[in-house]
């Protein structure tokens, strides 16, 4: 395990990793402390199946033909299938889980486990949901240890800051990819968003967000001000406004969060400073973006109707729901890791999904 001073160098680089784009080094450096010959790091949009971000690094030779070729074969590999199992947050030691010796005869292991040095390996599952997955797996060879439950421990400690790290990210690409302040406004169509000064004036607001004036009584537009209807919150969001105003143009990114919970959904409040002045009133004033994510709740006991779902499967469906990994629901349930990937397997099945991205797609018709 390394030592305290390095791993909270360690995380400071990933969180930079996430203002800069630039992954390498963070994830490079995860390769290096595990003793690992090679990591595979993946951001994948959804909506377009297409990878965000993508670094693959190795202490070896490689020939990058076998890497085109796994492309092609990717839902051959026992690793890979096992994977789709996991939860975000997941650590799983998939070499232990299924060890190469049970598929060493396999013609996958020949074109790819073999030349690529493939033998043991850890697999985390940093994000999974309904627009974007993230994903990375750490290898050794043969010839080398298997991975001990330090090494587990390690990428256990880190797999928090880098789900964190990768929400930051994906937030601080699409804001800053953004060509103009209107754009914010009216480009994004998955959350409510509001344009406001210092004093939480608003001075754009997107069709959601209008949406959710006229449907939330938690949120309103009093005086071309947002507000929120409890006092308490409506304080503290006030307070964050004004302190996130303070970085626009700044080249300080930063972004705080803010939950409100009530009635049959839950609010997810969060606040960045805008990267640049906003012109207004013949003159350029500091401003923050507000964005307001509605997570409506699910219907279970239509859900259990429609997919014959047991009493079981709901409680592990809304645990999967939740987000928890399998080692909690394991946990909370007092039963084994293996029980619960038998019990997930039986519920995707059911609902005729592959992975908890497609899982949760699917619960969402049901709010």
């Amino acid at each position: 395990m390394i030592n305290g001073k390095t791993l909270s160098r360690l995380i400071d680089s990933i969180y930079q990793s996430a203002i800069t784009g630039d992954w390498q080094s963070s994830i490079n450096a995860i390769r290096k402390y595990t003793n690992s010959n090679k990591i595979f790091f993946v951001i994948r949009d959804l909506k377009t199946g297409e990878p965000i971000t993508v670094e693959f690094l190795a202490s070896f030779d490689y020939n990058p033909d076998i890497l085109l070729h796994y492309a092609d074969v990717m839902d051959e590999d026992p690793w890979y299938q096992l994977s789709q199992l996991g939860l975000e947050g997941d650590v799983m030691h998939l070499s232990k889980l299924l060890p190469v010796e049970s598929f060493k005869d396999s013609n996958i292991y020949k074109t790819i486990f073999k030349p690529m040095h493939s033998y043991y390996c850890l697999g985390v599952v940093l994000a999974r949901n309904s627009q974007y997955e993230a994903t990375f797996a750490i290898n050794r060879g043969e010839l080398s240890t298997e991975y001990t439950e330090r090494d587990k421990t390690l990428i256990e400690l880190l797999t928090p800051h880098l789900t964190r790290a990768i929400k930051l990210f994906i937030n601080f690409k699409t804001y800053r990819n953004l060509i103009s302040i209107a754009e914010i406004t009216s480009r994004n169509e998955t959350k409510a968003m509001f344009l406001c000064d210092e004093n939480a004036t608003i001075l754009k607001v997107n069709s959601l967000g209008n949406e959710l004036i006229s449907s939330n009584p938690s949120i309103s537009n009093i005086d071309n001000k947002l507000v929120i209807t409890e006092r308490c919150i409506n304080d503290r969001i006030r307070k964050i406004i004004a302190e996130n105003a303070l970085f626009s143009a700044e080249n300080i990114t930063c972004r705080q969060v803010v939950i409100l919970e009530g009635g049959d959904e839950k609010l997810l409040l969060e606040v960045m400073p805008l990267v640049q002045r906003y012109f207004y009133s013949g003159d350029y004033i500091n401003c923050v973006v507000v964005t307001i994510t509605a997570e409506n709740q699910i219907n279970w006991e239509l859900v259990t109707s429609v997919y014959q779902l047991t009493k079981r499967e709901i409680d592990i469906s809304q645990l999967i729901y939740a987000k928890r990994r399998v080692a909690d629901i394991a946990s909370s349930l007092c039963l084994s890791e293996n029980t619960i990937r038998t019990h997930i397997q039986n519920i995707y099945a059911k609902l005729q999904v592959k992975t908890q991205t497609e899982f949760i797609v699917n619960l969402n018709l049901f709010s």
